[in-house]
């Protein structure tokens, strides 16, 4: 998953990916925005994972909690007002994510 929001250089402990997250905290390039999404969108299906198995012998097999993830990201990116940049059209062309909708011609909240 951490592919999936650019942080593959990051060490897979949540010291190094925090404080990676900070470090971006205040960018407004739309690769940067994909990391919070991605770790709040992973924390909140690992918790209801954790809680199903725990409370009502259900489980889910990991693809399908990688699909969850994967889904809200695509969401979220759908209602975000982006700026038309090549990097942003690249990206959310790697998502499959389309839609005119997406781009603020006034320039968008996120390049």
């Amino acid at each position: 998953m951490r592919s999936r929001a650019y942080m593959n250089n990051v060490p897979p402990n949540w010291y190094s990916i925090v404080e990676v997250l900070i470090a971006r905290a205040k960018s407004k390039r739309l690769i940067n925005v994909l990391g919070p999404i991605l770790v709040v969108a992973t924390a909140y299906f690992m918790w209801q994972e954790r809680n199903n198995r725990m409370f009502s012998d259900l489980s889910s097999p990991p693809d399908s909690l990688c699909d969850a993830i994967t889904d809200v990201i695509h969401y979220r990116l759908m209602g975000l007002k982006l700026k038309r940049t090549i990097q942003v059209v690249r990206l959310l062309e790697e998502r499959n994510v389309h839609g005119e909708s997406l781009f603020d011609d006034r320039g968008g909240r996120f390049y």
